[in-house]
Parts: structure tokens; sequence; C-alpha cells
């Protein structure tokens, strides 16, 4: 062929690829054997410039402010733990930074499928990561009422700012200081119609019953009471409870919205299966492991219901592939690794 090619971006790239192999074949065959080997080789290039439906969902998680014990390595962070839960259940990540201006979020949030809310060593109505969390949620409210899925999930501080947002107040959460627990979870009566455990096995719904399961490291909390104050017993289904050993306070452990695909947990199931700190009471059953990687798959399959998409271009700017994690355990952190930004 007798002219050059400049690739500049992915789509550029795939085609002088296949310009390249299509000089390889010309070289080396001729006539009709010849075609049928370009129609070969060929007939699914379409395939890399023409994006398709994925089952790979991209999910995004919220940065959350560092602590005063790790601010010395970046303004925001994310446990990996999250990232290896959801990538095990089927998704790819993006993380939302702090730093990003609104404009940035309000892109990404047209193209990731979902948002995860992780947790953090902040009280959950000073955070900075509220603030982008309430942008969020107004969106997927929106888009929700509009036909467009897209659901959220909190964990343990993702859980608490999603019940701040929807009762438009803090006295919703209460002191309860349930800090390195490994507690039991007790179904309400409306655990077997939920949507996040309707399918759970039943050997494994007996051992969330009478197995301490969920590791707790939380410092506020919402109880039924609180709920119905701030009339939230219709807008937050509870699906489980848990009792704390040490105060004997009960407490919500696991909602969800009745009428988004908004899902929260109290506790911190992916700490079962990804980390490893010495003075942390963790579970390393089968049925822990079993637990964290059902509830990481339900919400993987939930995002796989939105209809957004990432461009290629896009998706290689904002993965978490971009941003390497620190082996934190070696700093003196507790969580194994951890990436920390700007």
């Amino acid at each position: 062929l007798p002219f050059e090619f400049h690739c500049n971006n992915f789509n550029e790239q795939i085609v002088c690829k296949s310009i390249l192999i299509m000089k390889q074949i010309m070289n080396n065959c001729n006539g009709a054997f010849c075609l049928l080997v370009l129609l070969s080789a060929f007939g699914n290039v379409g395939e890399g410039i023409v994006e398709k439906k994925s089952n790979m969902p991209v999910i995004g998680i919220l940065t959350v402010d560092t602590s005063y014990r790790d601010r010395l390595f970046g303004n925001s962070t994310l446990p990996s733990s999250y990232v290896y839960m959801l990538k095990a259940a089927g998704a790819k990540i993006v993380p939302l930074l702090l730093s990003y201006d609104v404009s940035i979020h309000r892109m990404l949030f047209e193209q990731i499928n979902g948002l995860f809310v992780p947790g953090g060593s902040v009280a959950p109505f000073e955070a900075n990561v509220y603030k982008i969390l309430k942008l969020y949620t107004r969106w997927a409210i929106r888009s929700n009422d509009n036909g467009d899925y897209f659901p959220i999930w909190g964990t343990c501080l993702g859980f608490e700012m999603l019940l701040l947002y929807f009762a438009n107040g803090t006295g919703v959460l209460e002191k309860c200081d349930v800090e390195n627990e490994l507690l039991e979870l007790t179904p309400t009566d409306h655990f077997k119609y939920s949507r996040m455990f309707r399918n759970v096995p039943y050997e494994l719904y007996y051992k969330m019953k009478s197995e301490q399961l969920s590791p707790n490291f939380h410092h506020w909390c919402s109880n039924f009471e609180s709920l119905k104050r701030y009339g939230l017993e219709d807008v937050f289904i509870p699906i489980t409870t848990s009792q704390s050993k040490i105060n004997a306070i009960t407490f919500i452990s696991a909602i969800e919205h009745v009428n988004y695909p908004f899902y929260g947990v109290a506790w911190h199931p992916e700490k079962n299966v990804f980390e490893d700190y010495k003075s942390w009471h963790l579970s390393k059953s089968d049925a822990a492991i079993d637990l964290a990687h059902h509830l990481a798959r339900f919400f993987v399959k939930e995002a796989m219901k939105s209809k957004h998409k990432f461009l290629p271009e896009s998706f290689f700017q904002y993965s978490i592939s971009n941003f390497c994690p620190l082996f934190s355990k070696m700093y003196g952190l507790k969580e194994e690794e951890k990436y920390f930004f700007p």
C-alpha cells in the first residue's frame, strides 16, 4: 500500500494494525485462497470500532477523604479491597476522584453503569465525599425516573451518607461506636422479599443468622426509630439488623430503597476476603467469603442493567489501571493496599 498512516487514537490504531496484517497476507497468498483468508481474518474487525453492549459493566468508586493518619500520602484514598471485590465479580473500575470538577463527574456519570461508595475514617456529615455523593444521587434519581437504570451501593460510610441524603439531616444517625466487632446478621421480615438477598442460598442464609460474618467498624448507627422519626420507614427497607456484643445496641445493618436501585450495608464484606490485619476481627470462613461474593455479584448484575457506555479512549484515560496501589501495611496503615490520589 503506497501511503503511510499516523495512528493517533484507539480506532486509528486498529485500522493501522489491520492494514499491516493485510499487507502481510497479500504478500504471501494469491487468487481465491487469498480472498478467503482476508474474509476470515477481517470478518470481526469492526467489533473493535463499533462498540457492542458489554456484559462487563464499569462501576465508579468514589474516593474518600484521607484521615489524619494517612494524609501524608494524598488528599483522597481508596482501599484496593473494594476494587478487587468488584473486579472478581465481573466489573471494570473507574475511581471518581474528589479533585475532579463537577463537569468531569457529570461526564463520568453518563458513562459508568453504577456508583459504589466505600467506607472511610471521616465523619459522614463532614466529609468532602458527601458533597460528591449528593451530586451523583441527584443525577441517579433523575435518571431512574426517566427510565435510565442506575444503581448505587454504599458500604459503612457510604451507607451512612445515603441515609443522611434522604433524611436531609444528621439526626437519622446516632452515635454507637461499634468498632472492630464481628457480628451475626439477623434477617427482618423483609429479607426473603428483598432484591439483595432473595436469591441467597439457604445454607448461607442460615449461617448469616448463626455465625459471626459481618465485620463492623463504624461509629454511627441507624435503627427503626430513627428511620421513622425522619420519615424514612417508607423510603428504605431494613433487611438485616445486628446487635453489638459490647454495648448491646441493635442497629440496621442492611437496607435497600423502596423505589430506586440503591443499597447499603453498615459493615465491610470486602475485609473478610482481602484484608488480614492481625488486630481486626474478621472471618475467613467459606460462608463469609461466599456472602461477600454474593453481594458483589448482586451489585455488578444490577450495574449490567444500565445502558450507559464508556468510549474506549475515555475508559483508558480514567481506568483504575492508570493508578498503582501502595503497599500501605509497610507504612503502618491497617489496610493491606490503598490507592492515594491528589
